[in-house]
């Protein structure tokens, strides 16, 4: 959802409902973080992706302050999303 703030015409159901909650405090996981790094960090060295880092860590700043979540492998199998019986229940 964070990174939908990264595209030139936002959806603009996704700003609406970010806007509304940048007052909230909510924070943002530092698996979300990662992955709008790791994805950033695979594109081309140059002009975009210093524009695409810059406009995240803008993004970050703005809504999410210093509210970046820990998100450990610990927390994965308490969440729904989870189902049971699945790969990560397995491998644990």
């Amino acid at each position: 959802m964070v990174s939908e703030m990264m595209r030139p015409r936002p959806e603009t159901r996704v700003f609406e409902f970010l806007d509304s909650i940048a007052d909230e405090g909510l924070g943002l996981a530092s698996v979300s973080v990662w992955e709008v790094l790791n994805g950033t960090g695979r594109l081309v060295h140059g002009k975009s992706r210093r524009s695409l880092v810059g406009q995240f860590h803008d993004l970050v700043d703005e809504l999410f302050e210093d509210r970046i979540v820990d998100w450990t492998l610990a927390d994965a199998p308490g969440r729904r999303a989870v189902p049971k019986g699945s790969f990560f229940h397995a491998w644990r």
